[in-house]
């Protein structure tokens, strides 16, 4: 697996969107492919174009601000296509497909003006629904063109409204139905790396950029409402074995302007490295980083993982590939680094890096790098220490049931007649 920036006969460079630093402030860059264009001084005959008829129909919906997926756990099972969102709270979300003229329809479960849920169905090409706490079906959008016709569901099994956090789980940015393995790339994403540092140099000369010195990987989540960061996790790559003292979390505000997003240097809250887990497929950890208390989260953020200062740890990201690139959702992932612009220089700035293509050996594309696995547990209510210890400490021999509230669901010989859902048995957390 490669990068894959520049394809035989076609320029797929990068151009690089003109902004200012400032010693407080670091000001996003985002990477835009440029299309072929013909001699500029050669003249055709133009007529009016016509449609021809399409082969293929995909079509996809944006992700609602505030609404996330369901992590990989830390046996590295995804465990379903589940999203988190807020109750109570609208959503909205948008259409598009690989037809100009296809025609939407929505069919989706909101709440009426009595709070009680009801089934719509709508022929926009956008929505708006917000739901009650508890497991809900995820809206779903079918497009028609012609003979053809593509679904596309936002969350397969459904959205947990109410809830940030489940179980060993974590909300991330990608979806897990588009997501087809986890990969690495040495060559190009990996800190302390002088191969890495002479890739980046190579890949972004098109657009200006030289004298690269890669600190960190980062990851940006979007805000709909205030919600508690309970920890940060991350999958990281590491030739030698992982210790706390080779690895660091940082989380920072980001601020929407008229030019973008804005990215503040003042960390949000102090994490500290709680677990590291070794992963079966060797040489991958999954990091867990906690606050001492649970900050409040108002605004986008980007989460930052590095090395510490002069670290020669060699820490390399690990990323989900995805089947296609959603330019419609603002999250995504960024690198963390120094490079010149021209002779400019600009010290530890967050570069975009979604979007970009990856090539297998042959040079044919495989997918997209749209985020790199780090993720958040949080909760729209503040966190009360022990809350899971003491349902634990109710649970008797006779395998009690509850959820992960505290609420009592009779004994485990209903699990069958149970909805949907997170339970604690016996002291363990079940997914139904």
């Amino acid at each position: 697996m490669r990068l894959n920036f520049l394809k035989t006969g076609t320029a797929l460079t990068a151009v690089l969107a003109a902004c200012c630093f400032s010693p407080v402030q670091a000001q996003e860059r985002v990477l835009l492919p440029l299309k072929n264009s013909s001699d500029p001084h050669k003249t055709v005959a133009y007529s009016a174009p016509r449609r021809a008829a399409a082969t293929s129909l995909t079509v996809m919906a944006s992700t609602p601000e505030g609404m996330e997926f369901a992590g990989v756990d830390e046996n590295e099972q995804s465990m379903g296509d589940y999203a988190f969102a807020p109750a109570f709270t609208f959503l909205s979300t948008s259409a598009k497909s690989t037809s100009r003229t296809a025609s939407y329809s929505w069919t989706y479960s909101t709440l009426d003006n009595k709070n009680n849920v009801v089934e719509r169905s709508s022929r926009l090409n956008s929505i708006n629904f917000l739901l009650s706490d508890g497991l809900h079906p995820a809206p779903v959008v079918t497009a028609k063109d012609s003979s053809l016709t593509a679904s596309f569901s936002l969350a397969a099994d459904g959205i947990y409204f109410g809830q940030g956090k489940s179980g060993n789980h974590d909300c991330v940015n990608y979806h897990p139905a588009q997501v087809f393995g986890y990969f690495i790339d040495p060559s190009s994403l990996t800190l302390n790396s002088a191969e890495a540092d002479s890739t980046m140099n190579y890949l972004w000369a098109g657009v200006g950029l030289s004298n690269f010195n890669l600190h960190g990987f980062a990851e940006m989540f979007n805000y709909n409402v205030p919600y508690y960061l309970e920890a940060v996790t991350a999958e990281v790559y590491c030739p030698t074995q992982l210790t706390a003292g080779d690895i660091e979390a940082h989380i920072v505000k980001r601020t929407k302007s008229s030019s973008g997003y804005r990215i503040d240097t003042v960390d949000i809250a102090k994490l500290h490295v709680s677990q590291i887990i070794p992963s079966q497929l060797g040489n991958r950890y999954r990091v867990v980083f906690e606050p001492d208390e649970a900050p409040q989260i108002t605004t986008p953020i980007a989460v930052r993982i590095q090395t510490p200062e002069n670290s020669s740890c060699k820490l390399s990201a690990v990323f989900p590939e995805t089947k296609v690139y959603n330019s419609d959702n603002t999250a995504g992932s960024g690198i963390y680094a120094d490079f010149n612009i021209g002779s400019s220089q600009i010290k530890k700035q967050i570069l975009d890096f979604a979007g970009i293509e990856i090539a297998d050996d042959s040079g044919k594309s495989t997918g997209y790098l749209n985020n790199f696995m780090i993720g958040l547990r949080k909760s729209y209510e503040k966190p009360v220490p022990a809350r899971i210890e003491s349902v634990k400490a109710s649970v008797t021999e006779d395998d009690t049931v509850y959820d992960i509230s505290g609420k009592y669901f009779g004994k485990s010989s209903s699990v069958n007649t149970l909805p949907k859902g997170i339970y604690i048995i016996g002291g363990k957390k079940v997914i139904k």
